[in-house]
């Protein structure tokens, strides 16, 4: 990785820009208007708004690396971004350069990691979005899919009033019954925390609780019999109960995507663009989720950098970097080597190390 001497910082419109861009799209919507062959035709692509354009693809703004990235045609994209290299900024000019090609905002997908860095993404897209009065969607994958089974939770018989419990209730419910089937008496059984680590493992790698048991918790080993008892009561008593945790959340889109195409296809239909935040951090179960949701159009960004993968104790797989490749057909790898963060001697140093 290298160093250069000065950040680029997505900025507001230029105001003479910002205005000619706008009297065009006004233009382009009040030619389409609301008929029905009108909201046919406003679904294709739009011819690319040269002014837009000029704005995102600012190559004072952007190096060549970064610039390669926002203009890079629609389809499957991995890009390696090292620490300090100007990252947000290519996502938030990627989804600007969606939009500027037609994609609705509204059909436009970008997942991040937190609540904080899916709000700053999204407040900056939208200073570069041509349409104010529509957003691009996003959150965290728990968030959108919790918003997803509200809507399309019904095909799995699940409630849209259904309740989410954080780690305290989980745990709370889970000493409660492992109290009942009198586990808590045993000594070396796991621990409430402990047996919400294994599951939370499990459901985050998709796999069965013996295997995890037996590759990561294998202190445990003698116990998986119980364990896997008190797994599935768990799991029933929070679908009696309509009471889940985070990590159902996941499973639950998960199903649904695989069991049932016609919701699987009327959620995918949402989207005509997806942008991945972070995805060295992504676990299996994530890593499916994007590739199912991208399976119609194949046209999803993930960025991430194998070398700041550090939430393995929570199942996140930094292999998912390298087997993105294998999810869609003909995937372009971009890399982001330039840092903007630290000095050529920390950098050095760093390297080194």
């Amino acid at each position: 990785m290298t160093t250069v001497d000065s950040p680029h910082i997505v900025g507001p419109y230029h105001n003479k820009s910002r205005f000619i861009l706008m009297s065009h799209l006004n233009h382009q919507l009040a030619m389409f208007g609301d008929a029905p062959e009108a909201r046919a035709k406003s679904k294709r692509q739009l011819p690319p708004l040269a002014e837009h354009l000029d704005l995102i693809a600012d190559r004072l703004a952007l190096n060549q690396q970064q610039l390669a990235v926002v203009t890079a045609p629609f389809g499957p994209m991995l890009v390696i971004a090292g620490a300090g290299s100007g990252k947000t900024n290519v996502l938030v000019r990627r989804a600007a350069w969606f939009i500027a090609h037609g994609i609705p905002p509204k059909q436009i997908l970008c997942i991040t990691f937190t609540r904080k860095a899916s709000h700053e993404m999204l407040s900056r897209i939208q200073e570069l979005n041509p349409l104010q009065k529509q957003k691009v969607q996003g959150g965290t994958f728990h968030s959108i899919a919790n918003h997803w089974l509200r809507i399309h939770g019904s095909a799995i018989g699940l409630s849209s009033k259904f309740s989410l419990m954080d780690e305290d209730d989980s745990s709370g419910m889970l000493y409660l019954l492992a109290s009942k089937q009198r586990l808590t008496s045993i000594k070396g059984f796991p621990d409430k925390r402990t047996l919400l680590s294994i599951f939370c493992f499990a459901s985050n790698s998709l796999a069965p609780i013996d295997e995890t048991i037996e590759n990561t918790f294998p202190q445990f080993s003698s116990y998986t019999a119980q364990i896997i008892a008190l797994h599935r009561l768990f799991a029933d008593t929070k679908w009696t109960q309509q009471r889940f945790d985070y990590d159902d959340l996941l499973l639950m889109v998960h199903r649904l995507l695989m069991e049932h195409p016609e919701a699987a296809e009327r959620l995918r239909a949402q989207y005509q663009g997806i942008l991945v935040d972070e995805y060295q951090d992504s676990t299996r179960i994530q890593s499916e989720l994007v590739r199912l949701l991208g399976a119609s159009h194949h046209n999803v960004m993930v960025v991430g950098d194998d070398s700041q993968s550090i939430y393995g104790f929570r199942a996140a797989d930094v292999h998912n970097m390298h087997d993105f490749v294998q999810l869609f057909p003909n995937v372009h790898i971009h890399k982001l080597e330039h840092n903007y963060r630290s000095t050529g001697a920390i950098l050095h140093c760093a390297n080194q190390i």
